[in-house]
């Protein structure tokens, strides 16, 4: 894609040879230059004398100081900018030999600069250094003293030049969206843990063929809540209507990733400058560059608002110059919940050792399992990893009592039903949950009142109480027996 044209407004014509009245310019020329855009410097060349014969037939020229744009110059016609884009073609394709280096523009350092008291002759204003992503810069040309015929005088000034206007310069942005999200969302997802999210990075495409980038890297940060499936990327230039330009190989990027296993994981996607990025490649004819990837929540995950988040850091990219430039980017989140138990018997004390399961809403798929502790709270795991859960109803059975006590035999149904917002708000997309998203139930064991039905704490009690008993009907027919014989 041709990103770089030559379109000149021509500042003054040049003139070459023309035949004037008998006054003749006099004194030095002046001429400022502005840029209202940061980062670029410019570099201005004399590139040819003005001469002057003031003898008759009175006649100026100017005469090239630069070979290989001697032809041009001496092509140049006041009614003809035609040729005056011709001599800024020529100069743009120059090396400058024999051109005088008058001194430099840095935008960065002032709105303008003005070059006074110069020699009498042609000038070329050069964009030198730019900023990366820079697409095109029209660079300048024109000659001082130049005559205004309507008002038969030479002038040896001219407005300021605005070179930021003579630019084109890429808008980048650095997009991230979910592409399956459960709650129709390109912001944010729940889920369970395992459950797989994808992800898309669209970035957009910077420089041109002519104006071509040396490097291209894309970084993202995903939470240790989720785990990066490295050997699911994809990479592929698109235009702006979404028509696929090229699917990238292997040998087109490459990417790391640094993390996880209970941290962060740090991704970095970078496109291979000797094939991507080289001038007229596929690259330069596309409007992005579009990542796909997934990952899967994993043990670690955050439950309840603050979300796992997914962040697209920045896209930095560097022009041939090495000139650098940043955008970041946005972040996503990927939201999961959680389910506990609270043990207690009647009268609210906590109990240890009760045995539970989760299942799903029909009860026929087990999720996980857990015994109270000694602050009777129950939290469910499975093969070591605790249960993590998207949005629904769940079922948790009790499986076994605490000693003493009689199992709870009836199905206990949770809903898992936080509420989202489309807006970002105090730090999360969720605008209603359960404390930390974990949903909590009580269950209350009555005391076993037969040991066949829920131990034997209480049987020992029995038998103490019959033993009494016995001991009491013994002591009294003795006493009996006693009375009888003393008679």
């Amino acid at each position: 894609m041709l990103k770089r044209f030559l379109s000149l407004t021509l500042v003054a014509l040049l003139m070459c040879f023309a035949a004037v009245p008998a006054v003749f310019a006099a004194g030095n020329v002046s001429f400022t230059l502005e840029c209202s855009k940061p980062d670029y410097t410019f570099t201005v060349y004399k590139v040819a004398d003005y001469e002057q014969v003031d003898v008759s037939p009175y006649e100026t020229k100017y005469v090239s100081l630069v070979s290989d744009v001697s032809d041009a110059i001496l092509a140049g016609d006041v009614t003809n900018s035609t040729a005056t884009s011709t001599l800024l073609a020529a100069l743009d394709a120059s090396s400058l030999t024999g051109a005088v280096n008058i001194g430099t523009y840095n935008s960065n350092d002032s709105a303008t600069k003005t070059f006074s008291n110069q020699d009498k002759g042609i000038y070329y204003v050069k964009a030198t250094n730019y900023p990366a992503g820079v697409q095109s810069v029209t660079n300048s040309v024109f000659a001082l003293p130049y005559y205004n015929a309507s008002t038969n005088a030479w002038v040896n000034s001219i407005p300021a030049i605005d070179l930021a206007a003579k630019t084109t310069e890429d808008n980048v942005t650095l997009v991230k969206t979910i592409t399956n999200s459960t709650q129709n969302s390109a912001n944010y997802t729940d889920g369970s843990i395992g459950d797989v999210v994808s992800f898309q990075i669209k970035a957009d495409t910077a420089g041109s063929d002519e104006m071509y980038l040396n490097s291209y890297v894309i970084t993202d940060t995903m939470s240790k809540g989720l785990t990066f499936d490295k050997n699911n990327v994809s990479v592929v230039l698109q235009k702006a209507n979404g028509t696929p330009v090229k699917t990238l190989g292997s040998g087109d990027y490459t990417v790391t990733s640094t993390g996880g296993n209970g941290s962060d994981t740090v991704i970095t996607l970078t496109l291979t400058p000797a094939t991507t990025l080289a001038p007229d490649s596929d690259f330069y004819d596309s409007d992005y560059v579009v990542v796909t990837y997934s990952a899967a929540i994993n043990k670690y995950a955050v439950t309840g608002k603050a979300g796992n988040p997914n962040s697209a850091d920045n896209v930095t990219y560097k022009n041939k110059n090495n000139v650098s430039s940043t955008v970041a980017g946005n972040k996503v989140y990927v939201y999961t919940y959680t389910v506990n138990i609270n043990k207690l018997d009647q009268s609210g004390a906590k109990l240890q050792g009760a045995k539970f399961s989760i299942y799903n809403s029909t009860g026929n798929t087990l999720l996980g399992s857990g015994t109270s502790n000694s602050s009777g709270l129950v939290t469910f795991s499975k093969n070591g990893n605790a249960v993590k859960l998207a949005p629904g109803k769940y079922i948790v059975r009790e499986s076994e009592a605490p000693t003493g006590y009689i199992r709870y035999t009836e199905d206990i149904e949770i809903t898992i039903d936080p509420t989202y917002t489309s807006t970002f708000t105090n730090g999360s997309y969720v605008s209603n949950a359960a404390t930390d998203g974990i949903y909590t139930a009580d269950v209350k064991n009555p005391k076993a009142v037969l040991p066949a039905t829920g131990g034997n704490g209480d049987m020992w009690l029995y038998i103490a109480a019959a033993l009494v008993l016995l001991a009491a009907v013994g002591a009294f027919v003795i006493s009996r027996r006693k009375a009888r014989a003393s008679k």
